[in-house]
């Protein structure tokens, strides 16, 4: 299976929460796959049509780049997003390097800026997919707000006269 539609399997957090701090993120970068499966597959009908560009007919329609359009307008969301989990970074990442998976040869598959890119990410694939990776400061005010919010019981005192 193409690793541009292997999404990962819903995992629960460490704390026994469902839902995921970034997971509006995360929705993003499924729809960023989604769009690029949707691209490869009207490329793919293009170079069938046009054999691979040894038939030049008027009458072929050219390639289909909505899913393409939609890409660069997440993309540009992308640029703006700063992860707060392990998961949320490795799966930005992953879109920087789904261009060395369609293109080995291409520019934007090569160099050493990709070579730290893929070495970030083997590193962060040691962490749990739920580790915070923000600031410090704002992780603190999230733990306060979270411990604000549990609700305590009553400590009942044990009756007298107990063994």
């Amino acid at each position: 299976m193409s690793n541009i539609t292997n999404f990962p399997d819903h995992q629960r957090r460490s704390d026994g929460g469902d839902k995921h701090e970034d997971d509006w993120f995360l929705k993003w970068i499924a729809e960023w796959r989604l769009m690029r499966y949707r691209q490869e597959i009207a490329w793919t009908e293009h170079n069938w049509r046009t054999r691979w560009g040894t038939r030049d007919d008027r009458d072929i329609p050219p390639v289909d780049t909505e899913s393409l359009d939609r890409m660069s307008e997440l993309q540009e969301r992308f640029m703006m997003f700063e992860p707060r989990s392990a998961l949320a970074a490795r799966e930005l990442l992953g879109v920087v390097l789904a261009y060395d998976k369609r293109d080995p040869g291409a520019t934007l598959a090569q160099g050493p800026l990709l070579e730290i890119v893929r070495n970030v990410m083997k590193a962060l694939g040691w962490l749990k997919w739920d580790t915070y990776i923000g600031p410090p400061d704002e992780r603190e005010r999230r733990r306060k707000r979270r411990k604000a919010s549990v609700q305590h019981l009553p400590v009942v005192p044990a009756p007298s006269g107990a063994a």
